[in-house]
């Protein structure tokens, strides 16, 4: 009886979806702009044209009465609102570089090399460069997907996301991995 079992053989089905996945600082630069919420965006906008607005008032205010602590606090706002326009184009650039430095020291690389396969209910992600790294999840965990001009983002949990290159898939197509996770996301 022993010997029945052990010699069945288990089949597993293979992947529906494989695809490679090369992640480096562009991508990550892509999929950080993809999952920022729009309410931040939006926030640092008003916060620029509420300095603007502050600055045209203090100005004018200045040519109406005179008064240096007007045009000193005007300066303080130039300078604020050139700041923030600095730091809205130059922390992303920064951030990735900050990224691809802590990936190469880790790795010794400045990109991951990712193979994801997507079996009928389950999910497996590999990174090549980390025999260790491996990440497995079943759809159910999955919450929300968000799609960029390069990449698939699937949300696992609160702070991790499967990155999906769109032209990286070996087995099958882009178009129809699109309805496949669709129709799985949250255990659908």
């Amino acid at each position: 009886m022993e010997n029945e079992y052990l010699e069945k053989e288990i089949h597993i089905d293979p992947p529906k979806y494989v695809v490679k996945t090369t992640l480096d600082a562009n991508m990550q630069l892509e999929a950080s702009n993809a999952v920022q919420g729009k309410g931040f965006k939006i926030f640092t906008y008003v916060c620029m044209a509420l300095c603007v607005g502050m600055f045209i008032a203090l100005i004018v205010i200045y040519f109406n009465d005179k008064n240096p602590s007007n045009l000193f606090m005007a300066a303080l706002l130039l300078l604020t609102i050139a700041f923030l326009i600095y730091n809205k184009y130059s922390m992303p650039k920064k951030s990735m570089a900050r990224w691809e430095m802590s990936i190469n020291r880790t790795y010794g690389t400045k990109a991951l090399h990712l193979t994801t396969e997507f079996y009928e209910r389950s999910l497996i992600q590999l990174v090549l460069e980390s025999e260790e790294s491996m990440s497995d999840s079943g759809y159910s965990e999955i919450s929300e997907m968000k799609e960029t001009e390069n990449l698939f983002l699937l949300r696992c949990g609160k702070r991790q996301w499967y990155f999906v290159e769109k032209k990286g898939f070996q087995v099958g197509s882009a178009d129809s991995f699109r309805k496949f996770i669709s129709e799985r996301i949250g255990g659908k």
